[in-house]
Formats: C-alpha cells, structure tokens, sequence
C-alpha cells in the first residue's frame, strides 16, 4: 500500500516551529518585564518569582519537584530557596513520612506579592 503523500496534521514543519519558539520568547520576555520593576525594588531575580510563582500554585512541592518543573540546577535551586526563607517568602519543613525530602510553602508574604505580580501580569 503507497505511503500517502498528504501533510500528516501531527507535524510541524520547521518554519511552524521557529515561529511558536518566537512567540513563546516573546511571551517570556513580555511578562518578565511587566514585573522586573516590582522585583528588582525588592531585591529579587526573575527565577526568585519563577519558584515562588510555582509555590503559589503547588504548595508544598518538594525540592526535587521543584528542580524538574523549574529547570534550575539543585545548587541554584538550593541557593535560591535558602534566600526566599531568609527572607521569609518561603517556608521549608521535613516531610513527615520520609525525612530526606523538603517540602517548600510560600508564606503569606510571598502569597500577597504574588497575587500583586500575577495580577499585573494578566493587563
């Protein structure tokens, strides 16, 4: 039986590609910028609002969670989290059932500066 010569609707050709790679840049960049403001008079980087965004989201992810959905290296990761909790944005407790793992909540704080940056990037 021939192999139909039809567009299989399943790809994407590499111009299709490059395109939604640009637009999802693109997107990145934009929101980043709506809150770098916000950020930098706090002190705080883009992969600081990146985990707490996260957190907002899932709270009580574990570091390892965290390290897949975020992309960071578990030293950047560990080194990030270490300065949200010194400044009270997060909060990091054993797990109860196996006390190798980490679990990480944002506090209130860190909730209410969310629910602020979120809604600045929804405009």
């Amino acid at each position: 039986m021939p192999l139909s010569s039809a567009r299989n609707p399943l790809f994407l050709r590499d111009e299709e590609l490059d395109s939604s790679l640009e637009l999802l840049m693109s997107a990145q960049l934009r929101l980043a910028a709506s809150v770098r403001p916000e950020l930098d008079a706090r002190g705080l980087q883009f992969d600081d609002f990146v985990l707490l965004f996260l957190l907002w989201r899932r709270p009580g992810l574990s570091m390892t969670e965290l390290h897949t959905i975020g992309g960071m290296t578990r030293q950047s990761l560990s080194r990030h989290v270490s300065a949200l909790a010194r400044r009270d944005l997060v909060e990091v407790e054993i797990d109860g059932h196996d006390r190798r793992r980490r679990l990480v909540r944002p506090t209130g704080e860190a909730c209410r500066l969310l629910g602020e940056l979120v809604t600045r990037q929804r405009r």
